[in-house]
């Protein structure tokens, strides 16, 4: 069934609800954003109408007349801005790429495409090149990269059994890949222990009719079940765990939780009761999460675009500041913050194409700012 979606259901999965798709009206308030300011939009009819229909004014300055808008067929008009330097990293204008990782050394990007064929494969790129090294070419969907902490092979996930299991191949040999997972379910989403020999991942059961994290030793094929959650990410100091989990009631949004290594200590981050947090990633320092929303822009809203990415957002780990990051009207989803130079890299349409873009977010000087306006 998942090979059937498209691999923006797939592999970015931005499942904003899991099942009805209402807007929903219980769940933890977020915190208030802390957004830095972009330049002054022109002003234009119709500005309050978006600014009052967020928590904050992203009003665009397209001179779309609002109120027609919403009586009329939604034929979006991808309009950029960004609250940080912004630079385009893959260039394919055939199929499109996602699920990006970055190497340890930060000289390559992995991710996965569908290019070159209806089928997705998994390929690597240097960070500022345009020639891409296709590592995979079967058949079946390759996704979701995930570079091991010497950066020497790269963990994925691979419906060639008929169901996603996670497989291991060499980055730069050209070895067969190894499986990893064997399971009749799919495994989904893996994300290194600083080890190098465990494997964490999303893994849904038909029983329960949802989905469980998982670690996996490599080598002893040892299992251990961390409880209910869905695409985990590991912390840089190796304590803790990032995933995103629905609500078991008044609907299905996404919110951000983090537990410990054993799946105890689960503590929710951030959450909605109007939009879902998706595809969370650790700061560098850990002390911010960034991830993307569903539902949650004018734009959003207007589309009711809820099987699709929003925008780029960070919040600190103790869910106190907000931050905006990306406000294009095109989706922008699937973070990863790479961990030396400190730029978010996400996948984008913005430029009506599906490729790689990353970022460098003003997080320290935005909450600077702001505590010292609090002072």
């Amino acid at each position: 069934m998942l090979r059937a979606m498209s691999l923006i259901t797939v592999s970015a999965l931005v499942l904003a609800c899991a099942a009805g798709c209402a807007l929903f009206s219980d769940g933890k308030k977020a915190a208030e954003p802390v957004q830095p300011a972009p330049a002054q939009p022109q002003s234009r009819p119709g500005a309050d109408v978006f600014a009052k229909s967020a928590m904050y004014k992203t009003a665009t300055d397209d001179g779309r007349d609002v109120l027609k808008d919403m009586f009329e067929p939604i034929q979006p008009v991808f309009k950029t801005r960004t609250f940080g330097e912004l630079t385009q990293v893959s260039f394919t204008r055939v199929g499109g790429d996602n699920d990006v990782a970055v190497s340890p050394a930060e000289d390559l990007v992995a991710f996965s495409s569908d290019r070159h064929s209806a089928d997705h494969n998994i390929y690597i790129k240097s960070v500022s090149g345009a020639v891409v090294v296709q590592k995979t070419s079967t058949p079946f969907d390759e996704i979701q990269p995930a570079f091991s902490p010497d950066g020497s092979r790269i963990a994925f996930a691979s419906n060639k059994n008929g169901n996603y299991d996670v497989w291991i191949i060499d980055t730069h040999a050209n070895g067969a890949a190894v499986q990893v997972t064997f399971g009749d379910e799919d495994d989904l989403h893996p994300s290194w222990m600083p080890d190098g020999e465990t494997v964490v991942y999303s893994s849904y059961s038909s029983r329960t009719a949802d989905w469980s994290i998982m670690a996996s030793n490599v080598r002893s094929g040892e299992v251990k079940d961390l409880g209910p959650g869905k695409f985990p990410t590991v912390s840089p100091d190796g304590k803790r765990i990032l995933f995103q989990r629905a609500r078991l009631r008044d609907g299905y949004w996404y919110s951000i939780w983090t537990m410990n290594l054993e799946g105890a200590d689960q503590t929710e981050i951030l959450a909605s009761a109007d939009w879902a947090a998706i595809n969370p990633c650790w700061s560098p320092d850990g002390q911010f999460i960034a991830f993307a929303t569903v539902h949650k822009s004018p734009e959003a809203k207007l589309e009711d675009r809820i099987w699709r990415g929003d925008d780029i957002y960070v919040v600190s780990s103790n869910g106190r500041e907000l931050i905006q990051i990306t406000a294009d009207t095109a989706p922008d989803w699937a973070p990863y913050w790479s961990q030396r130079d400190g730029r978010i890299y996400f996948i984008s349409e913005r430029n009506g194409f599906r490729n790689i873009w990353s970022i460098q977010p003003p997080v320290y000087s935005v909450v600077a700012a702001a505590d010292a306006s609090a002072q």
